[in-house]
């Protein structure tokens, strides 16, 4: 894992109590969680054995993980083969084709948008087509975007975002996941922690896997793009440095 700045070697949680409550945040689909892994391994191959290892920590059983593994390279997600008696796991063409373009947002540093989205009124009987539909005549158009030609654009203020408008880009339950995962990651990044390599990767890997499932919904960015100060934007911050502290995944 990369080195930490000074200020954060203070007193340290144990590193199973981080890993509890990372584990704890959402239920963990395991072949989700193996694909969060390929995204970030900087190995080009990786044994079932290791994966096992890696994930055992995280309380998911032995014969989950390999259904998962099964799951995935019958849908030509993953290719396997054989060293010794050993089953060695990479990457597809397509499974490596869509892991490039998740890590745009997965890893994106800064917001997606560099304006907030645009209300359109719509007509009635007018599909909202590609945009976010907010009210059945209502949709938010990402910054960048043209509206509609049908639409009508409107003047919304983002400092009065009412309640309901966010709870219709984003479930409570992400939102809720979003703060948990923020304080699980502020209280890593504020302390040393004493931990083998294992430990250190699996951390990475759930940080990174919850945070994956909040950056590849699109409204996600919209949140953020609506409310700069909110709780995505309050996660993405301090989930970008962590992952620029430390090091890709690589199990030997």
């Amino acid at each position: 894992m990369g080195s930490y700045p000074t200020q954060w070697l203070n007193t340290v949680p144990h590193v199973s109590e981080l890993i509890s409550q990372l584990v704890e945040i959402d239920s963990l689909k395991t072949w989700s969680v193996i694909v969060t892994l390929f995204g970030d391994l900087k190995n080009d191959r990786i044994s079932g054995a290791q994966v096992r290892r890696l994930l055992g920590n995280a309380h998911i059983k032995p014969e989950a993980i390999r259904v998962a593994l099964h799951r995935l390279k019958k849908d030509g997600w993953i290719l396997v083969e054989k060293e010794g008696r050993e089953a060695l796991y990479r990457l597809s063409d397509i499974g490596r084709r869509e892991t490039e373009a998740a890590a745009r947002d997965v890893y994106r540093t800064t917001p997606k948008y560099a304006a907030p989205p645009q209300f359109v009124l719509m007509p009635p009987q007018i599909q909202a087509g590609p945009f976010l539909e907010i009210t059945k005549d209502v949709v938010l158009v990402p910054t960048g975007q043209a509206p509609p030609p049908e639409g009508l654009a409107l003047q919304v203020s983002g400092q009065n975002i009412p309640v309901w408008l966010e709870h219709t880009l984003l479930s409570q339950r992400v939102l809720s996941n979003a703060n948990r995962l923020s304080a699980v990651v502020t209280q890593i990044m504020a302390n040393a922690y004493d931990a083998r390599d294992l430990d250190q990767h699996l951390l990475r890997l759930l940080v990174l896997h919850h945070w994956r499932r909040i950056a590849l919904r699109p409204e996600s960015w919209l949140h953020m793009a609506l409310l700069p100060e909110g709780t995505i934007a309050n996660c993405h911050q301090p989930v970008s440095d962590f992952l620029d502290h430390s090091d890709p995944i690589q199990i030997s």
